[in-house]
């Protein structure tokens, strides 16, 4: 029986990763394995979360090892939903490593193809395709742009809010690449929603190539600050650190980090220096 206390553990690891709270995620999940290590089954499943949590960790090979050590030692017993969530993970990391190619082939083994139709509950495994392609600017434009908002649309429509935002920020990458200008606007808008939906990792693993590659900003916002982002700006200007406006402002780790990638994004920087020497310019400070 201890052992199927493990994946609530893990859970709670996850909730904490959410948050932008690593090393607590860390603790949760590693006892959530610890816990479950009895049960394959069960270990399994809580290997799925250690393997998100190094993926934020940006431990990609370390997730490789972990997918590659479970369908060794249980391919035989792992259920077609666990395989397949390992095949996401798996293409997911190589994408990640600029390993295109071999992300294209490792979906092409569960179905996914430029040549196959949308398949009902493997949207995630879509949107990475997607992603390789968008990278490569291989595929027809409007191809893309058309299957995005099909997978954003079913999204909003089941309530699926994170498959919703990693659908708004591969369509902010794709029309950013493209200087979509007009899209790009709409889409920034909808992102508001991200703080209410609290998936704060998921914006700092799935974002922060965008968000590094903004033009750097002279005269004008690419979009205006909200009244709790000139907060945290002033409180930057102060010195204090993220954690320091976190414990400030009650506000979790995670949340301070969204907050400030986005304050970034809109100024079009990279780091608090460049933030605050643009804030000065527009009078903002």
């Amino acid at each position: 029986m201890i052992s199927r206390v493990g994946p609530l553990w893990s859970l709670k690891g996850e909730i904490e990763r959410e948050k932008g709270n690593l090393n607590e995620a860390e603790h949760y999940i590693e006892k959530g394995l610890y816990l479950s290590k009895p049960e394959n089954l069960y270990y399994t499943w809580n290997s799925l979360y250690k393997i998100s949590l190094l993926y934020s960790q940006k431990k990609f090979q370390q997730g490789l090892d972990l997918i590659t050590e479970i369908n060794v030692t249980n391919s035989q017993f792992l259920p077609p939903i666990f395989s397949y969530f390992l095949t996401l993970w798996e293409a997911k990391i190589c994408l990640k490593l600029q390993q295109t190619d071999k992300t294209k082939d490792i979906l092409k083994k569960i179905g996914i193809t430029t040549h196959s139709q949308l398949i009902d509950g493997m949207e995630e495994g879509y949107l990475i395709l997607f992603k390789a392609y968008i990278e490569e600017k291989q595929w027809n434009i409007h191809d893309i742009d058309y299957h995005l908002n099909v997978i954003t649309k079913k999204a909003l429509n089941e309530g699926n809010k994170p498959l919703y935002l990693k659908t708004l920020l591969l369509l902010y990458r794709f029309h950013n690449k493209n200087k979509n200008l007009d899209k790009l606007k709409g889409i920034l808008e909808k992102k508001r929603l991200a703080v209410d939906c609290g998936y704060y990792q998921t914006l700092i693993d799935e974002n922060t190539d965008i968000l590094d590659k903004t033009p750097i900003a002279t005269t004008d916002l690419i979009e205006d600050l909200s009244k709790r982002e000139i907060e945290i700006l002033q409180l930057i200007n102060k010195g204090l650190t993220n954690q320091d406006i976190a414990d400030k402002l009650f506000l979790s780790l995670g949340t301070v980090k969204w907050y400030t990638n986005n304050i970034y994004s809109k100024l079009g920087v990279k780091n608090r220096t460049a933030a605050l020497a643009v804030a000065r310019k527009l009078n903002l400070l």
